[in-house]
């Protein structure tokens, strides 16, 4: 998997410059823990996450879920954001690592879901997409970022970018 290099830039106490130059992802993922044992526990925490992640795909809808949504209401509705499509590369990796193609199914599922219902026809994507959490059933988008409803959104374009990159390369 490919992750953007990026430069912390911070201060230590005298002031002085104390960047440095990483993948965000690699602590995380257990591949740069100094020692044998502080990268078993980041695998362990990355798949956890991995994992957790997984319980929020609905399969009915084949997406998911952003946020817990309302069970009070009278229609189930749950909420899909084109942002998890950075998530995803968490998914491929769980695979990877534990030869588990549940975590394959759910990334790939979500993906082919966010092409069908978050793309427009000019390449575009919305930000939100709303679904009835019992049947999947597609109900309809919100504008939330970007200018209005029906507008495109600059970070969340490259977010589905990157992800349906990651997802045709896997």
């Amino acid at each position: 998997l490919f992750f953007p290099t990026i430069v912390v830039i911070s201060l230590n106490a005298n002031g002085i410059f104390a960047g440095q130059t990483h993948s965000p992802m690699d602590a995380y993922w257990g591949k740069n823990p100094e020692t044998k044992e502080a990268r078993w526990n980041a695998q362990i925490q990355a798949i956890k996450a991995a994992s957790y992640l997984a319980s929020r795909f609905n399969v009915e809808g084949g997406y998911i879920r952003a946020w817990n949504g309302d069970y009070k209401s009278e229609r189930f509705k749950q909420i899909a954001i084109i942002d998890c499509m950075m998530n995803l590369p968490l998914l491929y990796w769980a695979y990877e690592t534990l030869d588990d193609p549940r975590y394959l199914h759910i990334a790939t599922t979500h993906a082919d879901t966010a092409m069908k219902h978050f793309v427009r026809e000019d390449g575009s994507v919305k930000h939100i997409i709303e679904f009835d959490a019992m049947t999947g059933e597609y109900i309809k988008s919100h504008g939330g970022q970007g200018y209005g409803h029906g507008s495109s959104w600059t970070r969340g374009q490259a977010w589905a970018l990157y992800g349906f990159t990651l997802s045709y390369i896997h």
